[in-house]
């Protein structure tokens, strides 16, 4: 009897629903030491499980490596998530991975290092980008859970330092598998719909490393990096610090320290003021006190008097300049008509009509034109003669040049 061959696509297939099909492989939990981790350009994740005694190959998919809460890296103790599927090409099969949760508070420490290097080589802590409080806020938002201690400490702690601002509390959760996707749409609700809001103060009571976590989630560094909001970040007890501590404009040691910091004490304000007005006023009082002296130090007849006198020796010097003034008109005026005439004299001995009386004439043709030399005209050529009286018509019957003697 001959057996039917399979082909090799056909044997991975046939693993493949049967492992698809097992309810122990589809939603499985595996614990084991992270290995030869990779990071793909396209986002995916690949790495080795391991024990004492064997290996797992896992995947992490684009999808679901952006909700990690945790930068993984080699050595670091894990338990995983998800579920058992064969890759049919290759024959092989791996734990495709939708959720992680990290083993032992070293390996905490392990990712909270690795995932602050990473964004601070982002510059989501770069100093130079932080955003200054303002002085004299009105609105503050707290963002942390109704429940807590914290927020009872910040609304206490601000109203008993001023009445004059408004506080708005946005509710959360601060531990747990959503609470860092929750503190993150707190904040960016903040910045959508109260954009009036002066300062955000982010916080929560101690606690350990694992309940502190979801501050030290990257998706809260990020919103809180991109809010265009001031935040306030208080963490824990003094000695506690968070990547929120690092994202944040400001960092508080308390929550209450916090409160502290975003507002001005009114009763403290209001003591400046005072204390200013009472030194303006006794400046201002003593000024007036001294000028005051300093005038009934004067005799006003004196004062009169000299002011008398300037304005005489003024007087005098005034008609003193004009007078020079006229003097020097005059002057000009006279120089200015001795030459007016010298100039009038001498364009009278040039005037033609002058010159005419003494018998002399001037010809001109036709056209009205001066004629100054015989080669202007020839025989035939109509003139004119102008006399002081009047003027003769003539025709030119000859011309005869003249040479001149030199």
């Amino acid at each position: 009897m001959k057996l039917k061959a399979f082909s090799v696509s056909q044997v991975n297939n046939y693993i493949k629903r049967i492992l698809q099909c097992d309810p122990l492989l589809t939603n499985i939990y595996v614990k084991g030491e992270i290995s030869n981790i990779k990071y793909h350009g396209y986002g995916n994740i690949y790495f080795t499980l391991k024990d004492e005694n064997s290996r797992l190959n896992c995947f992490i998919s684009y999808e679901n490596s952006k909700n990690l809460k945790y930068v993984l890296d080699d050595g670091m103790e894990i338990t995983a998530s998800g579920y058992i599927n064969v890759f049919e090409k290759n024959g092989t099969y791996s734990l495709n991975i939708v959720d992680i949760q990290m083993e032992g508070v070293g390996n905490l420490h392990i990712a909270f290092e690795k995932l602050k290097e990473k964004l601070e080589k982002e510059g989501l802590f770069d100093i130079s980008k932080k955003k200054k409080l303002p002085s004299f806020p009105k609105y503050v938002a707290v963002i942390t859970s109704e429940t807590g201690a914290a927020i009872r400490d910040i609304i206490k702690t601000i109203q008993n330092k001023n009445t004059y601002v408004d506080i708005y509390v946005f509710p959360c959760l601060v531990q747990g598998q959503y609470a860092g996707s929750d503190i993150s749409r707190a904040i960016k609700t903040v910045n959508d719909l109260f954009s009036h809001v002066d300062i955000i103060i982010l916080g929560r009571g101690g606690g350990s490393l694992e309940e502190l976590w979801p501050f030290n989630e990257e998706v809260v560094a990020r919103s809180i990096y991109e809010s265009k909001i001031p935040v306030i970040s208080a963490v824990g007890h003094e000695t506690d610090f968070s990547i929120s501590d690092f994202a944040a404009d400001v960092r508080a040691a308390t929550p209450t320290a916090a409160a502290e910091i975003a507002v001005p004490n009114i009763n403290d304000l209001k003591l400046r003021t005072n204390k200013i007005k009472y030194d303006i006023d006794n400046y201002m009082t003593k000024k007036l006190t001294e000028e005051s002296n300093r005038l009934k130090q004067h005799d006003f007849r004196v004062i009169k008097n000299i002011l008398e006198h300037k304005y005489q020796n003024r007087a005098l010097v005034s008609n003193q300049y004009i007078k020079n003034i006229h003097l020097q008109v005059s002057e000009k005026l006279l120089l200015n008509k001795s030459a007016m005439d010298k100039y009038h004299t001498l364009l009278e001995s040039l005037n033609p009509e002058h010159i005419m009386e003494r018998g002399y004439a001037a010809v001109l043709d036709i056209d009205g034109k001066f004629i100054r030399s015989i080669d202007k005209v020839i025989k035939g050529d109509h003139i004119n003669i102008m006399l002081t009286d009047g003027k003769i018509q003539s025709v030119v019957e000859l011309t005869e040049k003249i040479e001149k003697t030199t």
